[in-house]
């Protein structure tokens, strides 16, 4: 219960998912008390209980689904996500660094540096 409720008071349940689905330990291992082997841990035995399907079924609200609408929204935010995914950010952290985006940028390059440095920070 320690465990669960120290990685619970840094992560919502949506989120939590979302990184056992896409096993971003980085983001588990954010948790007090929790280290690298502890996050690659919960990643190994959680990954297979939940489904990717179930994930994007069951949180309308989730990050996967707030990627999702970006890329529709914005060609230009999907090909830098893409680009920042290449990089080795995992989805969570782009869709952070590219929330604040400002509309009036109309270069692909230049949103791409704009998430660097948001993420540099």
């Amino acid at each position: 219960p320690k465990v669960a409720m120290s990685i619970l008071s840094t992560l919502t349940p949506d989120k939590l998912a979302v990184a056992i689905c896409t096993e971003d330990v980085k983001a588990i291992s954010k948790a007090p008390g929790i280290g690298a082997k502890v996050a690659a841990r919960i990643v190994l035995e959680l990954k297979d209980k939940i489904s990717k399907e179930m994930l994007t079924t069951s949180s309308s609200d989730s990050t996967v689904t707030a990627t999702t609408t970006a890329k529709a929204a914005s060609p230009l935010i999907a090909e830098a996500a893409e680009a920042l995914t290449v990089l080795g950010y995992d989805r969570t952290t782009i869709t952070t660094a590219l929330a604040g985006a400002d509309a009036g940028i109309t270069d692909v390059g230049e949103l791409i540096r704009y998430a660097l440095k948001k993420l540099a920070r």
